[in-house]
Order: structure tokens, then C-alpha cells, then sequence
């Protein structure tokens, strides 16, 4: 067996593992989802060092469960505010693109190497000539975030350029994304109740604004880089 096809496996069952999980806590010990959400946040506010370890050590990891990154940035703004929250979430991202871009290099690019696929070949190119610059249109043109990181590692795009290039361009949508759930931050907040009257309209505003000016500048550049695409 091709190590590739171990790793595609083991993803599988981690996944797998992680639904039967899940299952077990919410349908035996009969845990709601608010429970969950608060009782986390509680954890993190009670040992912040230790769970925010844990919440960058699992926010790098989660590409192998297919789990995207937006929820741990709404769930960061929530809990540690916009500027922490935003600090937090940048380290995860950053170290998130060096974990996605490892595996994706050591499972699949001997594999698409050899297959010598011609649209990829035009997107490798591309990650070779300008890698800062086209890894960080990627990100401006909302690309998905991990399946990019993957491919990048497969094409064995320089990995300086590419680090800073996905770190710098992911920064917009991050910062919405963390400015969105900061609208929830307070510690008066421990529960749907208290949440729903102590919610900071102006962030979610900002955030808002902030996303639809992300969503014109990514129609914009999709027109002028056609070519960069997956």
C-alpha cells in the first residue's frame, strides 16, 4: 500500500472515530450543544494557558478531520475578544498552513508527480514563479483554505514563500471571521440567554461590511487570475 492511500486512510477512520465520539457524548450523556460551547469556553477562561495550547495544537490538526477553521475563529473572537482572539487564531493558521502543506507533500506528491496532470502543471508553474504572490491570491480569491495548503504541499511550492504568502493573505477573512464571534465576547456571557442580550451589534456590522468588501476585491481579482485555480 502506497503511503498516500495510508495516510487518505487514516484520515477516514479518524474522522470516523470522531463521529462515533461525538455520538457517544451527545446521544448517553445527554450533552446540548449550548453545554458544550459554554462549558468550553469556561475551561479556556479557567486555564487559559493550557486550553489555548490545546485550542492552537487542535486548530493545526483539524485539516485531517475536514473540519473547517471557521468555527474555531468564531468560537476564539467569542471567547478571548477581537485582538487577542485575532492573535490566537493567526498563530493556528500559521501553523495550520506548515502542518496541511507536510502532509499533503508527503502523501500525494510523488502520486500527482507522476500522473503529471496539465491543469496542474499550469498551477505549478505558477506556485514555482511567484510562489508569496500567488499563494496570497489564492487566499484573496477565498480559495478553501486547507484543500489549497494540501495542494500546495503536493506541487512542493518553496515553503518560506508559500508560509508568509497563505499567512498574509488569509489575514482578512480571519479577522472577519474572529470579528464576527467577538460580538459574543464577554464574561457575562454563559449561556443563550445572556448571550442574545449581550450581543455587540457593531461588531457583527463590522464584520459584516469588512466580508462583503472581502467578497468584491475576490470577484474582482477571479476575473484577472483565471488561471490560478484548483
Amino acid at each position: 500500500m502506497k503511503k498516500h492511500q495510508i495516510f487518505s486512510y487514516l484520515a477516514i477512520i479518524f474522522w470516523i472515530l470522531l463521529l462515533i465520539i461525538g455520538g457517544y457524548f451527545y446521544f448517553h450523556l445527554n450533552i446540548s450543544l449550548e453545554e458544550v460551547i459554554f462549558g468550553a469556553k469556561n475551561y479556556v477562561l479557567e486555564n487559559p494557558g493550557k486550553w489555548i495550547l490545546f485550542f492552537i495544537i487542535f486548530y493545526v490538526v483539524r485539516p485531517l478531520f475536514f473540519i473547517i477553521a471557521s468555527p474555531f475563529d468564531i468560537f476564539s473572537g467569542m471567547v478571548f475578544g477581537p485582538v487577542y482572539g485575532f492573535f490566537i487564531s493567526s498563530l493556528g493558521t500559521f501553523f495550520s498552513a506548515m502542518f496541511s502543506y507536510g502532509v499533503g507533500r508527503i502523501t500525494w506528491a510523488d502520486f500527482i508527480e507522476k500522473k503529471q496532470w496539465k491543469r496542474l502543471g499550469k498551477l505549478k508553474n505558477k506556485l514555482h514563479k511567484d510562489t508569496f504572490f500567488t499563494t496570497m491570491i489564492m487566499r484573496l480569491l477565498l480559495l478553501p483554505y486547507d484543500l489549497s495548503n494540501y495542494m500546495c504541499g503536493v506541487l512542493k511550492a518553496p515553503f518560506i514563500k508559500y508560509l508568509w504568502g497563505t499567512t498574509i493573505g488569509v489575514m482578512p477573512a480571519t479577522f472577519v471571521v474572529v470579528s464576527a464571534g467577538s460580538a459574543f465576547y464577554g464574561k457575562q456571557v454563559q449561556d443563550y440567554d445572556t448571550l442574545l442580550t449581550n450581543i455587540k451589534y457593531e461588531n457583527l456590522w463590522f464584520a459584516s461590511g469588512f466580508f462583503l468588501t472581502i467578497l468584491v476585491v475576490s470577484r474582482v481579482l477571479k476575473k484577472k487570475y483565471k488561471n490560478i485555480n484548483l
